[in-house]
């Protein structure tokens, strides 16, 4: 008897080693990179922004290397990703089993020595539905960082449009501003003159200020622009900055809205963390239904006026009879019913953000095509004219002013147009779950 209660608890102790995370850090960085929006560091890095491998930020940053930089950085994502510490935890205590009991009765008068060591035999059919739904709830937990780390990416891509703009908008500000001087100083030579009325100068001298005023403006967006973006990506030197590099703006031409429904489907964490949910709920729902039956070994020793044991096997049985954990396992019933529900759920909310999206991107792809293919050219030929009248004697100088003028304006509403396209594909990306 003693043998096999040595071999029970030798059995016990060796199945209580913790397993391993099914899904773990590395399995996140795979994911993301898998999903083109690129890989995490080894491990946190602190307080300390740290550039990632292939990253030079010296040439100036592109919105690659921007996204690169925050999932190894942004301090937030960094704290999420310790939710895998809380998995590692819970995994650990499902693969425990419960202490043996050793209980020693003390001889008094004619009162013998006993003891007896109770082993809880129930948990051995009960662990493997335990460590399975904490192996599943850990996965869960796996996919769902993955997501926070596409929801970054499509933040990253957002805030790198965002700045671009802003600072192409202070550019062309302050070009505006000077010109609008220039024009105001032409204006005060026709008043004096005699070429045009005092209210036409006071017109132009309004303008002026109020293209300065814009300028002032823009330059300050520029600047918040700025820093929300470098905190974004982690920076921890805001006094140091990299030109942010314009890149010519990606199109992914007509995309289909049934391809991008299955892409969805295929490649979108939240979703399958919503079928591990379930998976999970299953195996809870196993283990509480294990719980009915609860049977405790014991090994009984009395020690006899020779001061040798005697040692006698037994049986703690729970009779089910008025406890069958039913609300354990009415709550159990009821989380598995609740996660096949939220994975309905999962599947609307995924077609609503994929078709609201493509809608987005269509619409955002159509206006920048039209300033960029058509206003802006308009624009710039006009002012390659104005140019050559000018030269000819045929127009005056407050005429090319004027026609370029019209240009910024014109340029002013394609780097918006762009910004509104590049957060439109962002915002697609993110909903179908991968670059496309």
């Amino acid at each position: 008897m003693i043998k096999f209660a040595s071999a029970v608890l030798i059995w016990i102790m060796v199945t209580s080693c913790a397993a391993g995370l099914p899904r773990d850090r590395g399995y996140v960085s795979r994911s993301l990179g898998e999903r083109g929006a690129g890989v995490l560091s080894d491990s946190a890095s602190g307080n300390k922004f740290s550039i990632p491998e292939g990253v030079v930020l010296t040439d100036g940053i592109t919105s690659d290397e921007a996204v690169a930089s925050a999932l190894w950085n942004n301090p937030q994502f960094q704290a999420d990703l310790l939710d895998l510490g809380y998995a590692r935890a819970d995994l650990q205590d499902a693969s425990l089993f419960t202490n043996p009991v050793l209980s020693f009765l003390f001889p008094a008068g004619p009162k013998q020595m006993e003891a007896n060591l109770a082993l809880p035999l129930a948990e051995i059919w009960q662990r493997p539905r335990r460590v399975g739904a904490a192996k599943l709830d850990a996965a869960r937990i796996a996919e769902n960082l993955v997501q926070h780390g596409l929801a970054l990416t499509r933040d990253v891509r957002v805030a790198f449009a965002d700045a671009v703009c802003a600072a192409e908008q202070a550019r062309l500000a302050r070009e505006k501003a000077k010109l609008q001087a220039q024009i105001a100083g032409l204006a005060r030579a026709r008043l004096d003159a005699g070429d045009i009325s005092a209210l036409e100068a006071t017109a132009e001298q309004a303008a002026a200020g109020a293209a300065r005023d814009e300028a002032a403006r823009l330059e300050a967006d520029a600047a918040t622009a700025s820093i929300r973006f470098h905190t974004l990506i982690g920076w921890s030197s805001p006094d140091t900055s990299y030109e942010l590099l314009d890149e010519p703006v990606e199109e992914i031409g007509e995309p289909d809205i049934k391809e991008l429904l299955r892409t969805a489907y295929a490649s979108r964490p939240d979703l399958r963390a919503a079928e591990l949910e379930i998976e999970a709920a299953a195996k809870r729902l196993g283990w509480e239904r294990a719980k009915i039956f609860n049977l405790v070994a014991i090994i009984d020793g009395n020690a006899d006026d020779n001061g040798s044991w005697e040692l006698g096997p037994g049986l703690n049985v729970d009779l089910p009879l008025l406890n069958l954990n039913n609300g354990g396992r009415t709550r159990a019933r009821t989380e598995l019913e609740q996660s096949a529900r939220l994975y309905l759920t999962a599947r609307h909310r995924i077609s609503r953000e994929v078709r609201e999206a493509n809608a987005g991107y269509s619409a955002m792809r159509e206006a920048f095509n039209i300033w960029s293919g058509e206003i802006v050219p308009a624009q710039e030929l006009a002012f390659e004219r104005s140019l050559r009248a000018r030269n000819a004697g045929e127009e005056s100088s407050l005429f090319v002013m004027q026609a370029r003028l019209r240009l910024l304006d014109a340029l002013a509403m394609e780097s918006r147009a762009a910004r509104d396209l590049r957060s439109a594909l962002a915002d697609l990306e993110y909903s179908t779950g991968k670059k496309l």
